[in-house]
């Protein structure tokens, strides 16, 4: 089952939503070597900040790292709110 989780850009502090399979220690991307809104490749080493295991908490984590002046990006933001994401 795919998670989503919210991971760094590794030449910028913004962080972008990619596909993940979680296991026990770290997170394992899927086959999209893409980022949610298609600019960012997956990074070597992820810093994950945070994974979900759907849509609803993904949202409601956003909000929270946003007013915490985490940068998110913003195109992948809107893909979980067109729910492009399954």
């Amino acid at each position: 089952m795919s998670e989503l989780c919210l991971c760094r850009d590794t030449d910028t502090i913004t962080y972008h939503i990619y596909k993940c399979k979680q296991n026990i220690s770290s997170c394992r991307f899927t086959s999209n070597i893409k980022s949610e809104c298609g600019h960012i490749d997956k990074p070597i080493n992820p810093y994950c900040l945070k994974v979900c295991k759907d849509i609803n908490t993904m949202r409601l984590e956003i909000a929270k790292y946003a007013n915490n002046d985490k940068q998110i990006c913003g195109q992948c933001v809107s893909t979980i709110y067109k729910n492009k994401i399954k």
